[in-house]
């Protein structure tokens, strides 16, 4: 999850613990699926920290069921799997990673942050959450969205909406 950070250049030397999270820009109908964080109230994607034993495709599958109802298909650009085999599991390439500065700890969050798209299904928010809303191309222009937030749900937009946009497992 996206939340306050500090410009990149004070937050290089920083040696604060790391948790790993994954969140997922979610695409339908040309619109993308954001929830209003209660406890930072910033809008940002659905998403969460990856658990001890869950690997962060799974997590983010979870996070995203958890936060909003939904099941999504994974959006990867290249397809790997072929390198699985009986000790090695090759896992769908999230979009991108970011590193988060996350104020109450301190810590940062290395968010592995994936592209999908909604299966069919309502979204519905839970308690993390003062609301959820899917945003359209004209309302991500909106000042008070995050500008990190607002570049990648516009990016996901554009890049789910590609012909040939290759979609991985709806499941883990």
């Amino acid at each position: 999850m996206a939340s306050k950070q500090l410009p990149v250049d004070k937050m290089m030397g920083e040696t604060l613990p790391k948790h790993f999270v994954a969140s997922a820009y979610i695409v339908r109908d040309d619109r993308v699926l954001l929830v209003h964080h209660r406890k930072i109230q910033l809008w940002l994607p659905p998403g969460g920290h990856v658990e001890e034993f869950e690997d962060p495709v799974s997590a983010v599958h979870r996070e995203v069921k958890e936060e909003t109802g939904l099941e999504v298909s994974l959006f990867s650009a290249e397809d790997y799997r072929e390198g699985s085999n009986d000790t090695v599991r090759v896992l769908p390439l999230p979009h991108h990673l970011q590193v988060e500065r996350i104020a109450e700890g301190p810590h940062h969050h290395i968010d592995l942050v994936y592209f999908c798209k909604a299966l069919p299904g309502d979204a519905v928010k839970n308690a993390e959450s003062t609301d959820l809303r899917w945003f359209s191309r004209a309302d991500l222009t909106d000042p008070t969205l995050d500008s990190n937030v607002r570049y990648f749900a516009t990016l996901a937009l554009d890049t789910l909406s590609k012909n040939g946009a290759t979609l991985r497992s709806a499941h883990p």
